[in-house]
């Protein structure tokens, strides 16, 4: 019995120092302790590993009530550029390679979160592109990471771990983060951008009522709780606008787009026009270059509108 406790004590003996680690390195900076790993490196590596991670545990500190929701086509979207050109604060719960079920759950969750910080929604700004517009795109990882926003699960969150990891070598070597950095060149890579993701998102298309009728429960919330909705549509390339009409989904994205109409405001950004036909305004087919973001800053926050149609008839106007 006793040699038992022994070896049972040695196994214990790695997780009071696995707590301690993660409290005093704290890498998605949940009581920001930034004194073992620097906010910077924190922000260069930890938040590009686990978008989803970082920005629920900054909002459960701190809800705002201007919130964007979407994925990486509005995570470019600078929170400290708005506050410059608006004077307004916005909290943006962009995710890389969010899906329209997350953006709904983040929706309903940062909800909760607001009402029990006392902060009332003021305004609510959703991106959604076509692509996400489809029942068979409905992969959930938010749901989990709502779910370990506790000091407690936070602490025993695998996540943890790599984003340790990374921040340490990062530190010690001082080789820099080079997550979103493509191993090809930029002709073959925005190829594959097209070809292969595209593919993904539209070879099995099917029409999303479920997803349509939760849009429109958000809309009858914000209407009745005075909170001003707008749905956002941002530009893609035309590239990638045109695999549309490969797979046979005009009609498809018509009715998308209709569908956000006949729910509340929306900003379109996404048709042909001389912002989305320039290579040289896009990173990749599929996010504007990230200092154009002013563009969309304007039209969803200023009522400023240039390369954009609105669903309350403001028509497109070029600079």
């Amino acid at each position: 019995m006793k040699q038992f406790l022994k070896k049972f004590l040695y196994f214990l003996i790695p997780f009071p120092l696995y707590i301690l680690l993660v409290i005093v390195a704290d890498p998605y900076n949940y009581w920001d302790n930034n004194i073992l790993i620097p906010l910077e490196t924190k922000l260069e590596i930890s938040r590009e590993l686990n978008g989803r991670l970082w920005k629920v545990v900054q909002y459960s500190k701190n809800p705002k009530a201007n919130v964007m929701l979407g994925d990486s086509r509005v995570d470019i979207i600078n929170s400290d550029r708005i506050k410059e050109l608006t004077g307004e604060d916005y909290f943006n719960f962009g995710y890389p390679s969010a899906t329209l079920e997350e953006i709904i759950i983040t929706f309903d969750k940062i909800k909760e979160l607001a009402n029990e910080k006392d902060v009332k929604l003021k305004n609510v700004i959703i991106g959604c592109n076509f692509n996400l517009y489809n029942k068979f795109n409905n992969k959930n990882l938010i749901e989990a990471t709502f779910n370990s926003s506790s000091q407690v699960d936070y602490i025993l969150n695998g996540a943890n771990i790599k984003a340790m990891a990374f921040c340490f070598y990062d530190m010690l070597t001082s080789s820099g983060s080079s997550f979103n950095t493509p191993d090809m060149d930029t002709a073959a890579f925005w190829k594959q951008q097209i070809e292969g993701p595209a593919s993904i998102f539209y070879r099995k298309y099917g029409y999303p009522e479920t997803f349509r009728e939760k849009l429109q429960e958000i809309a009858n919330y914000c209407s009745k709780n005075e909170i001003s909705l707008t749905f956002f549509i941002p530009p893609t390339h035309t590239d990638l606008q045109d695999q549309i009409a490969k797979y046979h989904l005009r009609d498809a994205e018509s009715t998308f787009k209709n569908d956000l109409i006949k729910i509340g405001k929306v900003v379109d950004f996404d048709y042909p026009s001389p912002l989305t036909s320039e290579v040289k305004n896009f990173s990749d087919p599929f996010h504007l270059n990230i200092d154009l973001d002013t563009i969309l800053i304007n039209a969803l926050i200023k009522d400023r509108y240039t390369y954009c149609r609105t669903s309350t008839g403001t028509q497109e106007t070029h600079p």
